[in-house]
């Protein structure tokens, strides 16, 4: 099973700043008092539907405003766009366009100087949250580079300086390290399922598999490094160091129905780590299999192309035992 690595050199330019809130929602102009009385029961709280969460989760993260009664607002314009895949004001969406990317001239000057600087280089990126600006990450002084990135792009350059513990550089060696070492893991035992270096927090991150409650504390002390330069995730379980299984699967169909047109996909009740699902479609007996997998409890969907997009035709659920299969059979039912 692979090791999956992330090395974050760039954030994309996809979000816009807000400096201006033109259609704000109306407020009232006086307040009136009431005479006291008795404390009125709280109603109860109706739950944010799922779509104005996610609304509010994008606009934070791209920096735009994302109090709830603005998004329900935006939510309800008919003239609102979802080119980012949330309801936005027109203006919204042409500001997030208009941010500088990684092929802005700035940017290409500023990734020289680190290049040559690599000993003070903790990367760059696009800080979203603050309105897309171009953001240096660096060992030592941020104003001594400031000066001299500032005489490279000209006074009228946005961009800042941000102070770190560990270069890029650093980050990555470790990165490298972590993944070469397995047969420390398997002495813990864990199975290292991903790494990422997150160069915006300057740490390094990973997650494993294992039962075991220090794990973290031995990776930490077996590398010889300080706690705040690893972050450690685990599952708590071992899960992905059990023998793994497979579903034998069968898709039941009226005569006639092109198989050809059905794929499927899967998904554990547990987290199982990146998988590649792609590609695996049915024979023409409507037969599948599904290798390599976690013991654990699995949700099978078959989908049907269709001019429409994807079509759910049918799904079931079986446990797959560490080392053995299960067999699924699957009606297909169009609706």
């Amino acid at each position: 099973m692979p090791v999956f690595t992330l090395r974050h050199l760039l954030v994309p330019a996809l979000t816009a700043t807000l400096s201006a809130c033109a259609g704000d929602l109306p407020r009232s102009a006086a307040a009136t008092t009431l005479a006291p009385s008795a404390p009125a029961q709280p109603p109860d709280e109706a739950p944010v539907p799922p779509d104005i969460t996610d609304a509010i989760r994008v606009r934070r993260e791209f920096g735009l405003r994302s109090d709830e009664a603005w998004v329900r607002a935006v939510a309800a314009n008919p003239d609102a766009v979802t080119d980012f895949g949330v309801p936005l004001l027109a203006w919204e969406r042409d500001q997030i366009m208009n941010r500088p990317g990684g092929e802005d001239p700035v940017v290409g000057v500023i990734q020289t100087y680190l290049a040559e600087h690599a000993d003070i280089s903790g990367g760059v990126y696009i800080d979203q949250q603050r309105g897309g600006i171009i953001t240096i990450l660096v060992v030592g002084d941020p104003a001594v580079h400031e000066t001299a990135i500032r005489d490279a792009v000209g006074a009228d350059a946005r961009f800042a300086v941000r102070r770190v513990r560990w270069t890029e550089a650093e980050l990555n060696d470790l990165q490298n390290r972590l993944v070469a070492d397995r047969p420390f893991f398997r002495a813990i035992p864990a199975f290292l399922s991903t790494t990422s270096a997150d160069i915006i927090g300057n740490v390094v991150e990973i997650s494993i598999s294992s039962a075991v409650p220090d794990a973290a504390q031995r990776i930490v002390a077996h590398f010889g490094i300080p706690p705040e330069m690893l972050r450690v995730s685990s599952d708590g379980t071992g899960l992905l160091l059990q023998p793994t299984g497979r579903i034998l699967g069968r898709v039941v169909a009226p005569p006639g129905t092109d198989m050809t047109m059905l794929h499927l996909q899967y998904e554990a009740d547990v987290d199982i780590g990146p998988r590649d699902a792609i590609g695996i479609g049915v024979d023409a007996e409507g037969r599948f299999v599904i290798d390599s997998l976690p013991p654990t409890t699995y949700t099978v969907t078959i989908l049907e192309f269709a001019a429409v997009g994807n079509i759910e035709v049918g799904s079931a659920r079986g446990i797959v035992p560490p080392g053995g299969a299960v067999a699924l059979e699957i009606l297909y039912e169009r609706p």
